[in-house]
């Protein structure tokens, strides 16, 4: 199993920096199987026929036909998302930690075939000072600088 923390899931929230990470299954891990998938592969230019105002195709039948046309590949989709709420501060080694434990808790769910999500310890919503602000979006510009991510995550503590 391994995660990643997910770019386009990381924002300012509750006024602390907002971490998403995206968690996996191995190919040997339980259930692997429904999350690795065939998807379309779907063209840069998108859908080229006629579309209305708000880019809906105007022949649903012409969209369909040219939409199972398309070619696929199999692609591994997380299992889970989680997020959390973390300070500015916080380094990549407590960012990778807080991911790994995320990860362990979701999959012992998984494993047991009950419900994957975890809750987080309730934090208070911060009102951000512009200093705050300008820490939380200094930090987020440091996530999306680099890759996060974790792979072969045990479980160090299974029975």
């Amino acid at each position: 199993m391994h995660f990643k923390v997910e770019k386009t899931g990381c924002s300012v929230r509750k006024g602390r920096v907002q971490i998403r990470y995206c968690l996996y299954l191995d190919p040997n891990d339980y259930g692997y199987e429904k999350h690795y998938v065939q998807v379309p592969i779907v063209p840069e230019e998108g859908y080229q026929g006629k579309v209305g105002k708000m880019g809906e195709p105007i022949d649903q039948k012409d969209y369909n036909k040219w939409f199972k046309a398309l070619p696929t590949k199999m692609q591994n989709n997380p299992f889970h998302n989680h997020f959390v709420q973390l300070e500015p501060d916080i380094v990549d080694a407590e960012i990778l930690y807080v991911g790994e434990v995320a990860l362990i808790e979701s999959k012992r769910n998984w494993d047991k075939d009950e419900y994957v999500g975890i809750k987080n310890i309730p934090i208070k919503k911060i009102i951000p000072t512009f200093e705050r602000t300008v820490e939380c979006e200094a930090k987020l510009l440091d996530i999306n600088s680099k890759t996060l991510e974790k792979k072969d995550v045990v479980d160090i503590w299974a029975q």
